[in-house]
């Protein structure tokens, strides 16, 4: 299975919708960006794609960079410029993972409280 360009099937979007070429490219450029996003901001455990497929983060995949992530922070000298300037971006990432995996506990909370209240 070869997946098809998006310059084959634009033109026939902007035929059949009565629009230019570049407002579809425009439209498909701004759908996956706020894809790329939502996934790389770890906005949600789960995203959605339709014919794609659900993408799902990894609790021990996600532990694993906290684990990290904090490691690094450990060992960077924060008292340099560059270090404090490092430590700064690592605890924010610190931050995102954390939230994520608190968002994804939460969610598994409720799921067992849904299976255990329907029985």
């Amino acid at each position: 299975m070869n997946p098809k360009k998006s310059s084959k099937y634009k033109e026939g979007i902007a035929k059949e919708l009565g629009v230019h070429e570049d407002v579809v490219d425009a439209f498909i450029g701004f759908y996956y960006d706020k894809v790329r996003q939502s996934l790389s901001d770890l906005v949600y455990p789960k995203v959605y794609l339709h014919n794609l497929g659900t993408f799902d983060l990894r609790r021990r995949k996600l532990e694993q960079n906290i684990t990290r992530q904090k490691d690094i922070l450990g060992n960077l000298k924060k008292r340099t410029y560059y270090g404090y300037e490092q430590s700064m971006v690592i605890q924010g990432r610190i931050e995102l993972f954390e939230r994520a995996l608190k968002d994804m506990n939460k969610i598994l909370e409720e799921k067992k409280k849904f299976k255990n209240g329907s029985k």
